[in-house]
Order: C-alpha cells, then sequence, then structure tokens
C-alpha cells in the first residue's frame, strides 16, 4: 500500500525535547494519538555525558524529526543542550525544529488561558498511558513537580503535529 505524503507526515515518528534548567523530558510521538515513550534526562556538569546520554535516546527512539520546545528567554545553559542536540542530530542525519512555548499555547487550546496544570490534565486524556504520572495541582509557594515538563513536551508535539495538519 502507498501512502500519500500527507497521510505520511501523521505516520512521523517525532523526537520532542522540553529544555528545563535541571534536566530535559522527552517523549517520542508517532503521530499526534501515539506516544511511544517517554521520561527525563537529567543533566549533569560533564557536557560529554549529557551527549551519550542524548544520542542513546536518538538512537533507540529512530525519530524523524526532533523537536525542540523552548522559551525565547533561553539561558546560556540551554545553549549547551542545544548545541549537544544539534550535534547528535547531524551525526544520524535527523532535522531539528524548535516551536516557541507561545505556538504549542496557540495551537493546543486556541482562545483559552489555561494553566499548566489544566494542560497536562488535557495531556492526560490524549495519552491515558500518562495519565498515572499526572501531578496534583501545585499552590503557589510550591516548586513545580519535575514531571511536569514530560507534559510540556507532550503538549508541543500534539502542537506540532496539528501544525503540520493546517498546513497541509
Amino acid at each position: 500500500m502507498i501512502h500519500s505524503e500527507k497521510r505520511l507526515s501523521h505516520l512521523m515518528r517525532l523526537l520532542v525535547l522540553e529544555i528545563r534548567s535541571t534536566r530535559v523530558a522527552y517523549v517520542v510521538l508517532e503521530g499526534p494519538t501515539s506516544l511511544l515513550d517517554w521520561g527525563i534526562l537529567h543533566k549533569t556538569h560533564v557536557q560529554s555525558i549529557l551527549e551519550r546520554r542524548l544520542a542513546r535516546l536518538f538512537l533507540m527512539s529512530r525519530p524523524l524529526t526532533i523537536l525542540i520546545s523552548h522559551n525565547a528567554k533561553s539561558k546560556s545553559g540551554y545553549r549547551l543542550i542545544i548545541r549537544a542536540v544539534h550535534k547528535n542530530a547531524k551525526e544520524i542525519g535527523v532535522p531539528v525544529l524548535f516551536m516557541p512555548r507561545r505556538a504549542v499555547l496557540r495551537y493546543f487550546v486556541p482562545g483559552m488561558r489555561l494553566n499548566k496544570y489544566a494542560r497536562a490534565k488535557m495531556v492526560a486524556e490524549r495519552f491515558p498511558t500518562l495519565s498515572w504520572r499526572l501531578p496534583r495541582e501545585r499552590k503557589s509557594w510550591q516548586s513545580e513537580p519535575v514531571k511536569i515538563a514530560i507534559f510540556d513536551a507532550a503538549a508541543a508535539g500534539v502542537a506540532y503535529f496539528l501544525q503540520v495538519r493546517d498546513r497541509e
């Protein structure tokens, strides 16, 4: 059976990285509804260790595209990770794309202002295998749960597929 290019874009394997100050959350999606893998890589002070972890992740997930969800106010520490991602992606011949968090919000819930927990809950509804990882909504004085970055990465992946669909 021959798939059209339009249908292939929805079957594409996408590795989404959500870069934070102390960790890199990732999800591997095959289309907007199929979650294959997720997790968190903790940053170390040794850049080569992070590069090896990323290389292992890239080889295991075999993505066709790598998407980095980022904030416009990224710090210099993020640049080291992005450089490591580019280096590893170039070695395996995979393109790296960037999606600002603004775009994620626009595509994920158009016209609504939702907090992170509400977006994470929507992601958990879309991907039930993540529902047990959904943290409780935090109080204003509490720090953000580490697991919330996984949901942010998944939201970016869904937003990417919605953006691709809208362009077709």
